[in-house]
């Protein structure tokens, strides 16, 4: 992954201006998560793909006691990190197949907890992951 001042000063040229909280502390990954977020919306995917591939790479979104109300949160964001993972591969890679392993890791975390359901339908997980494999063939 490229240093995160190159993307602050991405999103700088694009005129967004970051919260003091990100900038200050942007190795943290809910910074990190901001950015590519941000990047994402103004459809700077390429970009915003290589920070969440690099988080994922580290296992970097954990779960931590201090940051989450309760585990089903940590869930909640760890599944839709999957999903935005596995959307923004499609987009960016163009390959559904690299997609699917995100989406699998979705799933195997909403079958652990599934308190978690009315909150994430693994309904529209599934049926992202049946598109993907149709376009595989």
């Amino acid at each position: 992954m490229k240093a995160l001042e190159y993307y602050r000063e991405i999103l700088e040229k694009a005129g967004v201006t970051l919260p003091q909280g990100v900038v200050k502390n942007e190795e943290h990954y809910f910074s990190k998560l901001y950015i590519a977020r941000v990047l994402r919306d103004l459809e700077y995917n390429k970009e915003a793909y290589e920070i969440m591939r690099a988080m994922y790479e580290v296992n970097e979104v954990r779960f931590d006691k201090t940051l989450y109300a309760s585990h089903e949160d940590y869930i909640e964001e760890k599944v839709k990190f999957f999903v935005e993972l596995a959307k923004l591969s499609y987009i960016v890679t163009e390959e559904p197949t690299q997609s699917i392993p995100y989406l699998d890791e979705a799933l195997i975390r909403l079958d652990s907890e599934e308190s978690s359901y009315p909150y994430i339908s693994k309904t529209e997980i599934e049926k992202l992951k049946q598109e993907y494999i149709n376009l595989v063939g």
